[in-house]
Order: C-alpha cells, then structure tokens, then sequence
C-alpha cells in the first residue's frame, strides 16, 4: 500500500492552500522519494532537532526511521530517544551488533508502552541496517527515568563484564546479565491478601528472595550505604557506573526536572563541540513555550540557553488508529505462601480509533482544511516557518477549535505556534502499533 506525502504552505488569513510538490511514499519502508530535511529546509539550521508525536500509531515510527537516515547522512550522529541510560546502552549495543535481544531488554518496561511495538523494532533494524550499509555513525543518548529496576542490574553486569573484584556482592552482577522477565498476573487480589497477612509487599511475594528483582533492590541499598567502595571496585567504568546508580537515585524529582538535568549533563556539552543532536519525545516535551502554565523539555532548555537554535517537529493525525492497551488472557499459575496466583501472557491488542487527536469531540484549529486536502494514506509536511508570523497569530495546528478541547490544554496567550513548534507532519490514516511480543 503505498503513501503520499502532501506538501502544503497555507496563508492563513484567508486559509487557501495551494499544493506545491508530491511525493510517493510507500508505506512498506519504500520511502526514498521523501526528504523531510529538503522540504523542512531550516531544520539543519539548529543545534538540536526534537521530533514528538502520540504515542500508539504505526507510521511516525516509519517517518522517524526515514528523518534519522537523512540527519545521519548530513553527519549528525547523536540520537537522544526517550530512554533512560541503561536503556540507551542496550541500544547502542543493538547498534553495534544487531542483536535483537538488547531491543527486547529495552522493549520489557518501555517509557512509551503503545510505541513498545513491532514497528519500533522495525524502526531500530532500519536504523542498524542503513548505519551498517553506508558505514555512519549513530550514538543514542539516555536522559530519561529508568522504569525497569531490573535493566539497571544488567547493565552493571555487562559493565562488569568477566572480571572479579573480590567483592561478592558486586560479583554476583554476572548472575543477571540477561534482564528478568516480569510476572503479569491476572489479579491482584492474593497478592493483597498475603501481603495484609505477612506484611510483605506485593512485589517482594510475587518474585520471592532468588529473583533479580528483590536482588535489584538490596543492590541499590548496597550502592547508598557503600557508594565509594562499589566505585572504586569498577576501577575505569566507575564514572559510568555512577551514571547509572546516581539516575536511579534521582528519580524522587520530577520527571521533567530529571530529563532536563540530564540533557544539559549530556547532550548539551556535544552542541558546545560543535555537534547536533537529534531528540525524539512525546508531544508535551518537544514544545518551546507553556503548556497548563508549565514549561517542558524543549520550553526548559530554550529558556536556560537562549542562544541554543532548537527546531521542533510535530505530528498531528486524523482518521487514525493507536495502541490504546495489550490485551491479557489467563495462563497458568503459580503458588506463593500456599495461594494459587492465577498469570496471564499478552494474546493480542485493543487499538482506538479515538485517541488520534482529531474526533468529532477534539478538533485542533486547520486541521480539517489539512483533511480536505489531504485523502486517506497521505502525509502533509507544513514548513511552519515559511509562513508569515501573523498569519500564525490564531495558532492554527496548536490550538483547539472552540468546544473541542476535552483536555482544557492552555498555550500562552501572547504566543504563536512558532513559538511552540516550526515544522508540521500531517499523518492521514495510520494503522495502529503491534505489541512486540506478537514478534
């Protein structure tokens, strides 16, 4: 099935739209006609270059994939996704190897779970077999909270690697280098139960004392009562190893406080070597000016750097379908404390038609011109910032049509959309993600 890709630039005082190119893109992966950096035409103009979309649908993942092609072919060759560190190392070491396994490591407890998906696979195989062909350079950068205590753990292990230290607890890492699978069960009522009865926690009944999360937990109290011992016993990987652990332990702030400190730690010095760096995050995050009277990720960093050029992309889809949720179904037991705990395993989808962002209830300002234009499988690039300042006063692609806001989201009064975002992707008709575990 193939996609087209609309480009459009609006004058909005009269909202006529005149179609200025055409290209085929076919949605199999297919896409060397489309070159979103030509008709973006400033985005190579910045230093750091955010991409954010919904999270759920299929084809952002496709387009991403294409626009990281392109940046690497223009020599950029950092990547900051929305990861945490240790999530980041498995990725880079996918990138280096193209061992699908470390992807899955990442894919257990994903930040995103509607993009922890067949098509973010693809998207990464994509990535390794275009880097490895054309001999580019890709680094991916973690910044994000860490949702799995576990990958923390593996981490540490491949860190250690074969060596001994003569500290046994810190040895035993090697135990773990493979991430435990987490137990999904079907209801939480006997954990409740046993946990009233014992006063233990859920987890710790659930996993029991051998497994690596309960092994995970005591590690990092290891780690806070012992920091300099465990540091020096890591010897030339110790400033990595406080990376990881030292994440771990901030993760009591705000997640947007996190993120921020993290970029300006480790993507910001790259920029002050001349670098560029490429971000993808959900849609909040990758916007420059006040959402609900805060400021986010990308606002966070403009307002701090105000000399640091930040390009902003964003996409907005109508007649869509997302991952909404991984549908369980009953499979096997096991027993804890004399009580049978029914499990379940991943048996299929629930995908909505109603989380698109563009329904009879929720309708962003230009967004229905861009439909009319725009038929079923095809895909609108807006260059924002080719269209006059004033003409975006309204803050058409941002805003919300009168009554459509089910959410109550607030911009700036005084703000256009330039000040938020400068490059539009319109997707029109894209299917929903597929869970990975479906691979």
């Amino acid at each position: 099935m193939k996609f087209q890709i609309t480009i459009f630039l609006f004058s909005i005082s009269n909202v006529s739209i005149s179609q200025t190119d055409i290209i085929q893109l076919c949605k199999s992966g297919a896409i060397n006609q489309l070159t979103i950096t030509d008709n973006l035409p400033q985005i190579l103009d910045n230093d750091l270059i955010f991409y954010g979309f919904i999270h759920g649908a299929a084809m952002p993942q496709e387009i991403e994939a294409k626009l990281l092609e392109e940046l690497m072919d223009e020599g950029i060759k950092y990547y900051a996704p929305e990861v945490s560190y240790s999530g980041a190392y498995f990725l880079n070491k996918y990138l280096q190897s193209g061992n699908m396994e470390f992807l899955k490591y990442v894919l257990r407890l994903y930040i995103a779970p509607q993009d922890a998906s067949l098509q973010w696979l693809q998207k990464y195989e994509d990535l390794y077999k275009y880097k490895t062909e054309n001999n580019l350079q890709l680094t991916v950068i973690g910044t994000d909270i860490e949702q799995n205590d576990n990958l923390i753990t593996s981490h540490l292990a491949y860190i250690l690697g074969e060596r001994k230290t003569a500290n046994k607890i810190i040895d035993s890492l090697s135990l773990f280098k493979t991430p435990e699978e987490d137990i999904a069960i079907w209801s939480g009522k006997p954990l409740y139960k046993l946990s009233i009865k014992y006063g233990y926690s859920n987890k710790k009944i659930l996993y029991e004392s051998h497994s690596q999360h309960n092994y995970t937990s005591r590690y990092f109290e290891y780690y806070l009562n012992n920091r300099q011992l465990v540091l020096e016993a890591f010897g030339a990987d110790s400033t990595e190893v406080k990376n990881v652990l030292d994440d771990h332990l901030m993760r009591e702030s705000s997640r947007e406080e996190f993120i921020t400190k993290n970029f300006k730690e480790r993507v910001l010095p790259l920029i002050d070597n001349r670098e560029k760096v490429y971000s993808n995050f959900g849609y909040a995050h990758v916007l420059q000016s006040e959402l609900n009277d805060n400021l986010y990720l990308a606002g966070r960093l403009k307002e701090s750097n105000p000399d640091l050029k930040i390009y902003s992309i964003l996409t907005h889809m109508a007649d869509s379908e997302v991952l909404k949720n991984k549908k369980y179904c009953k499979e096997g037991s096991i027993r804890r404390y004399g009580k049978k705990i029914r499990l379940a395993s991943i048996c299929g989808s629930i995908t909505s038609k109603k989380l698109d962002g563009n329904t009879k209830d929720e309708k962003i300002l230009g967004i229905d011109e861009l439909i009319t234009k725009t038929n079923k499988g095809e895909i609108t690039l807006v260059a924002l910032n080719s269209i006059r300042e004033e003409d975006l006063r309204k803050r058409y692609y941002l805003d919300y049509v009168s009554g459509k806001n089910p959410d109550g989201l607030r911009f700036e009064s005084d703000k256009s959309t330039l000040d938020y975002f400068q490059g539009l992707i319109f997707i029109r008709g894209s299917s929903a993600n597929e869970p990975y575990e479906n691979y």
